[in-house]
């Protein structure tokens, strides 16, 4: 492939794979060879782009690097980059008592970010990662609040340790986007937001829709349905659900905003479920909000979380949601 069809088949799959608020562009500066083309991707309402050079993404791809994993590569980067593209006052945002109350938390991919977990305090969950993002007004207007991720540099700023900021962001988290569950029937009313929020408590009883209805699929999720994968980390989410259903449960990772749940006794195997959810990633779901492969297996008995396969189970420790 050379390096104009590179370009070219780069630049689709980033606005295929990236959020449709980012712009994307390619400027020259001023040679004839691709050594002076920039690749400029600039986040909503930012003040400056990130910048790539063209010439370092077509050499990775000589150097074997697969398109998907180089589209992989700069969203990571991104990720790790976005505060940079605004013009913010770092001691505002970064410091202890602005931290301690607006710090969240969210989930990744382990593996496929590992750039990013390089760069930012984390734990790790099976095959994800628990990191750590802050709230920042991205415009004169404050109209706009982007979340960019706490850095490794960020906990030496603040003297804030990973396990500080996970106690923080567990209270912040479930305070400002309550964790709910709602049949995948309803999914429509939750994302209309048209929920009756008068508790705080994950919403369980808009489920049943009366005494003992239930559902054959759920979506674990947060109000705004804004990476509320996490939301399993909240052990009375989990037991509540298993309670009601009285069974063990499959966890489908349909995006990094939701979570799909059924009942173990309606799937003998969750290999058929992986396939459906390999197939769903590859065909409907962008690759910034892609979490994982995986089906993940909760414990109603004790109340923990494991990797469904038999083939993978033992190579990660499972998880006691509290």
């Amino acid at each position: 492939m050379d390096y104009k069809e590179f370009k070219k088949i780069i630049t689709h799959m980033l606005q295929k794979n990236i959020y449709e608020e980012y712009t994307i562009r390619t400027e020259n500066a001023g040679g004839n060879d691709y050594l002076h083309d920039t690749l400029i991707i600039t986040p909503p309402s930012a003040k400056y782009g990130l910048t790539f050079q063209w010439a370092h993404l077509y050499n990775r791809f000589q150097c074997n690097c697969d398109l998907k994993a180089i589209v992989a590569l700069i969203i990571q980067e991104i990720m790790i980059r976005k505060e940079t593209a605004y013009d913010i006052d770092t001691a505002k945002y970064f410091n202890p008592d602005y931290v301690k109350e607006h710090i969240s938390f969210r989930l990744i991919h382990a593996e496929q970010g590992q750039m990013i977990l390089e760069n930012c305090p984390h734990r790790k969950i099976l095959d994800l990662a628990v990191v750590y993002t802050i709230p920042i007004v991205a415009d004169e207007s404050r109209k706009t609040v982007v979340d960019v991720l706490f850095k490794n540099d960020h906990c030496g700023m603040t003297g804030i340790t990973e396990k500080m900021l996970y106690e923080m962001a567990y209270k912040n988290t479930q305070n400002v986007n309550p964790p709910v569950i709602v049949p995948l029937s309803h999914y429509l009313v939750l994302a209309n937001g048209e929920l009756d929020m008068k508790e705080k408590n994950p919403l369980f009883e808009y489920c049943t829709d009366g005494p003992g209805k239930k559902y054959e699929t759920y979506i674990i999720s947060e109000r705004k349905i804004t990476n509320g994968a996490s939301s399993i980390l909240y052990g009375e989410v989990m037991e509540r659900l298993a309670a009601f259903l009285n069974s063990d449960l499959y966890l489908i990772p349909s995006s990094i905003h939701e979570m799909l749940a059924v009942g173990v006794s309606k799937y003998t195997d969750p290999d058929e479920l992986k396939e459906m959810l390999n197939d769903v990633n590859e065909m409907q779901v962008k690759m910034c909000e892609q979490l994982s492969d995986q089906i993940y297996h909760y414990d109603k008995k004790k109340k923990q979380l494991s990797v469904a396969s038999s083939t993978l189970s033992s190579k990660f420790e499972t998880y006691k949601a509290v």
